[in-house]
């Protein structure tokens, strides 16, 4: 790596950490060591980063580009958790008790990463109260988006799982254009299909729905949603529709 090379890597690092809400009251410092102490790496498009039932030594910190999180069966059968982004946290619950990764992690594009050593940041969590109630708040979050998660997975139809789906990509990854707005990830629909945790042809069958209702358009490996309150509506209100 050329000198301008790390030097813009570092800088990438120290901008993004600067923003990530859960670091907010880290001394600059502390975020300062995490970057010299720390590790940046570019991965490529679709290279594993680490899978579950592995040793995690290090927080992993996404500085650009994208992060798949998913689990697989031993059959084989794929579930996908969430798509991370430039400024969010990953393999923090194996940091915090000390097991083995939870799920596999990998780029969705090419993406460049930032890991911060576990006695690293294990030792800044010990010495700033206010970053060990971060640490807490994120944890907090996490398990109750999994309730919610397990609740819709058994109480609701498929077709309302659908739309909450997709108002959390527009929400976590959304970008306004003139069509209305543009799911910005390269998402195709049988991964759309392995984030309800179902077959593509139903999923699918629930997309071909919304989108002859106007609601959506879909493309190859793109969504745009055309109508957000009807979407809603079909999250809040599934018996009606």
């Amino acid at each position: 790596m050329s000198g301008s090379s790390k030097e813009t890597r570092i800088e990438i690092a120290r901008s993004v950490l600067a923003h990530v809400p859960w670091f907010a009251h880290c001394r600059a410092e502390t975020l300062d060591s995490f970057v010299s102490k720390g590790m940046i790496q570019r991965f490529r498009r679709d290279q594993a980063i680490c899978r579950r039932g592995a040793k995690v030594a290090a927080l992993s910190v996404v500085l650009t580009g994208t992060v798949e999180v998913s689990s697989v069966a031993p059959s084989g059968k794929r579930h996908i958790l969430t798509y991370l982004s430039a400024g969010e946290i990953f393999n923090l619950v194996p940091i915090v008790d000390g097991q083995p990764c939870i799920h596999d992690a990998s780029t969705h594009e090419s993406s460049l990463l930032l890991t911060i050593p576990k006695g690293l940041f294990q030792a800044a969590v010990e010495a700033n109260p206010a970053l060990s109630k971060s640490v807490m708040r994120l944890l907090s979050m996490r398990t109750r988006a999994l309730y919610h998660y397990v609740a819709d997975n058994t109480l609701l139809p498929l077709h309302a799982r659908c739309a909450r789906l997709l108002l959390l990509l527009v929400e976590y990854h959304g970008m306004t254009g003139h069509d209305g707005h543009v799911i910005n990830l390269r998402l195709s629909q049988e991964r759309f299909a392995e984030m309800l945790g179902v077959a593509r042809q139903s999923a699918s069958r629930e997309l071909r729905a919304m989108e002859k209702d106007g609601i959506i358009e879909t493309g190859y490996s793109r969504f745009v949603i055309n109508d957000v309150p009807a979407l809603k509506r079909i999250a809040e209100h599934p018996d009606e529709h």
